[in-house]
Formats: structure tokens, sequence, C-alpha cells
């Protein structure tokens, strides 16, 4: 029994209870009559709230990622908010009296960047100026970073531009000097054939003086022959002359003889010889002596005819050495001839040498412009990458317009329902015809979608599913995708699968961000 005395009996204390159950329900009822009064005098309260969604921009990764950034993060700017930063300019923009200025509540609605803010007034109209003022105050701040980081990306891309347009400048220059080596090309090629053709005429020189020496040596044959017939001829005429010398020795011996016997005649004339024989004597002394005229003439003549030979020997012999000489000058002009010919090649040489030195500089500078055009298409994507970042820069903006609950919030208690739906029934509850539900819901939350890494995979394990493996989509491509679907994976997937086809009719291997673009806006997506 001991183990049982110190148990507590429920039924000891409702008995209790029992006993005093005036005193319980009187102040009870008396407590919620007093409430009741009091909430019934109290002037209503409205709740009025505004979803604000930041300034935000997007910033590359040393991967090469591009990462959305919000300009101030949104907790921040909630503090700053519930820390009534702004209180005094809306107060003081809005003539409203600070002592009696309304509560601004603001949180970051969980895991999103969006910022909800809320004031509770009687006046609704005062309450939607307060938040529009507060609002414009945040937009001019947060906007002035965003204002920067455009003036930045301008200026980037102006940059940028000028270094194209200084790039296209210097292509001009370069085939401006490729036109000149071009022409110097064809000045060294009709250089070349000028010396060719002085080559040609330097032959044919060659072959006249090759010919003209043969006619000279022609000639100088004909000449030693015609010497060797003088020579046969003078020694011919020396014999003549010797003959008509002996004759003439005969001819006067015999004219001595006659001349004895004529004078012996005479003699015997004085003692009494035949005038006959004397008269015979004399006729034939006289014969004699005109034969040896004669033959004297001849021995002249001859005489003449070999001084004439010997003339002429000497005269033919004198052609054959100026024939030698004429042979040896044709000679040395064709060995000078076959050294310009030499010469001229040489420089042929040289110039061939000068076209290949310049070809290469054409080639160097053809080379040039192609790393200038790479150059140049690297900028452009530059620029294409920076007013894509420029077109995805937001600016701060209101995604719920100030709106006043549909009953006040106070005096009174609410019914607290919790609503879990698809993601899209924030952008419905901004609709005009559901600002009533809309003022009612107190908090928001939704669940993140794919970061840009997982969407990757996300792409690469339906790929697999297909059994394709090699990569079909770049990585630009993957980053519009994951932008371009608000990374949800309905819209990931009509996404991806219009870019394949883009990609399909201009038979690309790869799916690029300008398929992505053309599925976007040119293909009927499911949104």
């Amino acid at each position: 029994m001991d183990a049982y005395e110190d148990e507590i009996e429920l039924m000891d204390y409702l008995n209790v209870i029992w006993k005093r159950k005036w005193l319980i329900i009187g102040p009870t009822f008396l407590l919620a009559a007093i409430a009741g009064i009091v909430s019934f005098l109290i002037p209503p309260k409205w709740e009025i709230d505004a979803i604000i969604q930041p300034s935000k921009f997007f910033v590359q990764t040393e991967q090469g990622q591009f990462v959305e950034v919000v300009v101030v993060d949104p907790k921040q700017i909630a503090g700053q908010i519930n820390q009534e930063t702004y209180n005094r300019l809306i107060a003081a923009e809005l003539n409203l009296d600070l002592r009696k200025f309304p509560e601004l509540k603001s949180e970051n609605l969980r895991d999103t960047k969006l910022v909800r803010v809320s004031v509770r007034e009687h006046d609704v109209d005062n309450g939607k100026a307060i938040l529009s003022s507060l609002f414009n105050h945040l937009k001019r701040d947060l906007d002035r970073k965003i204002d920067v980081e455009m003036k930045s990306i301008d200026t980037d891309i102006f940059s940028k531009e000028n270094l194209i347009k200084e790039n296209e400048i210097g292509i001009k220059e370069i085939e401006n000097q490729i036109d000149l080596r071009k022409l110097r090309i064809k000045d060294k090629e009709n250089e070349i054939k000028t010396r060719e053709n002085e080559i040609k005429k330097r032959n044919n020189d060659i072959k006249l003086k090759e010919l003209d020496a043969q006619s000279k040596a022609i000639d100088k044959e004909r000449i030693k022959k015609e010497i060797e017939a003088n020579e046969n001829k003078l020694k011919i005429s020396e014999e003549r002359v010797q003959n008509i010398m002996e004759e003439m020795k005969a001819v006067k011996a015999r004219i001595d003889e006659i001349d004895e016997q004529l004078k012996r005649a005479l003699a015997e004339k004085k003692q009494g010889g035949d005038a006959v024989g004397l008269l015979l004597y004399s006729n034939e002394v006289q014969q004699n002596l005109r034969y040896y005229n004669t033959l004297d003439e001849k021995l002249s003549t001859e005489k003449v005819t070999q001084e004439n030979l010997r003339l002429n020997i000497r005269d033919k012999q004198e052609q054959l050495r100026q024939i030698d000489t004429q042979i040896q000058q044709i000679n040395a002009q064709k060995d000078s001839i076959a050294a310009e010919i030499d010469n001229i090649m040489t420089q042929i040489a040289i110039i061939k040498t000068e076209i290949e030195k310049i070809k290469n500089e054409i080639e160097s500078l053809r080379n040039d412009i192609a790393k200038i055009q790479n150059t140049i298409t690297n900028l452009q994507s530059e620029i294409r990458l920076l007013e894509d970042k420029k077109a995805r820069i937001d600016y701060a903006q209101l995604i719920k317009e100030p709106t006043a609950s549909i009953y006040p919030v106070s005096p009174g208690n609410g019914l607290n329902v919790v609503i879990a739906v698809q993601s899209n029934l924030l952008d419905k509850l901004m609709y005009h015809t559901s600002r009533s539900l809309a003022s009612r819901v107190v908090a928001r939350s939704h669940l993140e979608g794919l970061s840009q890494t997982d969407m990757a995979g996300y792409l690469k394990h339906h790929l697999e599913i297909a059994g394709i493996k090699n990569k079909l989509f770049a990585d630009e491509a993957i980053l519009a995708i994951h932008q371009g679907s608000g990374e949800l994976l309905r819209r990931a997937n009509n996404l991806a699968r219009c870019a394949l086809i883009a990609a399909t009719i201009e038979k690309c291997r790869v799916v690029s961000a300008e398929h992505v673009r053309v599925a976007s806006t040119e293909f009927v997506l499911f949104r």
C-alpha cells in the first residue's frame, strides 16, 4: 500500500477544478468580451505588401561559365528596410510624420532572390504610396551600380569595336602591301622576260658572228688558193724568163758570130769578095736583132707579170692577215657576248631569288592577315558575349505591385493555410484577377531550379540514355538552355530538342548558343 501512497490521483484534481469552475469560466468570458469590444472599437488595419526583385547581372567564372549575381544580397536589403534606413527619406518625400511612420517589415523569400516588403496601415493608398516610394529609393540605389556595370560593358564593347576597326584597317594596309609586292613580282617577271629576250638577241649575235667567221674562213681558203695559183704562175713566168734569157744569149751569140763572119766577109770584099754574101749576112743579122728585141720585149713583159704576181701575192697575204685579225676579233666578240649572257643569266637568277623572297613576304603577310582575322573573330565573339551579358542585366523591378489584403489584418484572427503548388503560381498571382488571393499570401517559398552544372549533367544523362557518347551541346549552348528554360526541366527538354533540330537543319555536329536562340524564337516551345 505504501507504494501507491505517493501517486497522484487525477480525479482529485478534476474535483477541485469542478468546484471552482465559475472562477475559471467567468474571467475567461469576461476577457473575451473585453477583447471583442476593444477589437470592435479599434480602427481596422490592412496589410499592404509588395515583392521586389533586386538588380542582377551575370559574371563569368574562371571556368567560362556565367553565374547570376545580384547587386546587393536580398537579406542585406531586407535588413536595411527593417532597420528603418529609408523611413526618413520616405517620410520627407510623402510629408509624413516620422514619429507616426508605420513599421516596415521585410524578408528575403526563402530559397529565392526576392524581397517581400509589407506595411500595416489604416489608409491603403497611403500604404501603397509608402511601398512605391520605398521601391523608388531602392531602385535608385541598386540601379546606380547596374548603370556602372552597363557603362563598363559599353566601354568594353566600344574599345573592342575600335580594335576591330583598327585591325580591319591593318588588314587593308597589309592587302595594299601584298598588291604592291605582286606588282613588284610582275615587274621582276617582265624584267626576266626582257633579260631572256636580250639573251636570245645575244645568241643571235653569236650565230651571226659564227657565220661571219665561217665566211672569213672561206675567204681565207679562197685567198690561199689564189696565192698558191699566183705562186705557180710566178714559177712558170720565172721559167719563161729563164728560157727567154737563154734564147737571148743564143741569139746574141749568133749575132756576134754573124758579126764576126760579116767582118771577115768585109775583109774578103776588100780583097775582091762576093757582094751577095755580104748582103745575106746583113739580113740575117737584122733578123736576129729583131728576134732579140722581141725576146727582150717578152722578157720585160714577163718581168712585169712577175712583179704583178708578187704584188698580188703580197696583197693576198695581207688580206689573210686581216682576215685572221678579223676572225680573232669575231672570237673575242663571241667571248664577250657569252660573258654578257652569263652576266644576264646571273641577273635573272638574282631576280628569281628576289621574286621568291617577295613571295615569302606575301605568304608571311597573308599569315598576318589570318592572325588578325582570328583576332577580329575573337573580338566579335567577346562583343557578342558582352551584348548577351548586357541583355541579361535586369534592373530592379516590382514582381508584385503594392497590394492590400482583402480583409483587415487587425483586429481579427486569420486562418493560416499552406498551399503546395507549381512554381508558376507566383507568376499567376501577379495577374489582376488574382490580386485578392495574392494579398492573402503571407509568405512564399519555392524549390530552387537546377544549377548550370546540374543542367549539364541532366542533358548528358539524357544523351547517354539515347546511346550518344559525343558531346552534342557546347558550353555556351548549355548556358543558354539553363537561362532560357528558367531552370525548369520541361522547358529545358523542349528547348534542347528544338536546338538539336536547328543544328540538324544547319548540318552542324555541335549545338551552339545561336541554335538555342533560334529554338527559343522560331520554334513553338511549351511554356
